[in-house]
């Protein structure tokens, strides 16, 4: 019975007053949640857009993904966040020299390269070079790919030049670490991998 019907029943006891206020706090209770039952009720649904205005925010809307740094993944020593190389091949002559200067970043790779033996015989004078060439796209992705599959072991990383000439491997990380390999067979493949980018040297 509603509280209107209540009133028309002007002659009504107390007590059937009371029951019909009862009831009709019952039905609100029980109505459906897109009738307002109250004021109070009213106000509080609407309160939850001022609260997501004021800088909360429900469960499900974490902050974004971060990607992993370093773009490591995959990699082995000495290429763990690696920013630069330094690949250097030295005999026991002066003048018989090669050296390899790589960016990551920027995909910059220099060449210094003294060959006494460019010709196939010996010469007087060393054929040098001065080479810079810039990567980019497929070709920086496919050289930087050739050289993290040169993956060295750990006893290939401990090795150490023995006297009369050395190949040496150098790799600067960009937290400013440096790495070096001595390894002849992982600076020669480096070397190789390099090398295949100025056909102007000779292939040892």
């Amino acid at each position: 019975m509603s509280v209107s019907r209540c009133r028309a029943r002007w002659g009504a006891p107390l007590e059937i007053l009371k029951h019909c206020a009862m009831t009709a706090v019952l039905a609100c209770s029980v109505a459906p949640s897109t009738f307002a039952c109250s004021r109070e009720t009213s106000g509080r649904a609407a309160a939850s857009p001022s609260e997501a205005s004021n800088g909360q925010t429900s469960p499900r809307e974490g902050s974004p993904a971060r990607p992993s740094g370093g773009g490591s993944a995959g990699r082995c020593a000495p290429w763990l966040d690696a920013a630069a190389l330094v690949a250097t091949s030295e005999s026991g002559r002066r003048d018989f020299f090669r050296t390899f200067e790589y960016d990551f970043a920027t995909g910059a790779l220099r060449v210094h390269d003294s060959d006494p033996f460019a010709t196939g015989a010996e010469a007087r004078s060393p054929r040098v070079t001065d080479d810079t060439t810039t990567l980019s796209g497929a070709a920086k992705d496919r050289i930087e790919q050739a050289l993290f599959a040169v993956c060295p072991g750990p006893e290939a990383l401990a090795r150490r030049c023995a006297p009369g000439g050395c190949q040496q491997l150098v790799v600067t990380a960009r937290s400013g670490g440096v790495t070096r390999v001595e390894d002849d067979a992982t600076v020669t493949a480096v070397m190789r991998a390099l090398a295949a980018l100025f056909p102007k040297l000779r292939t040892p």
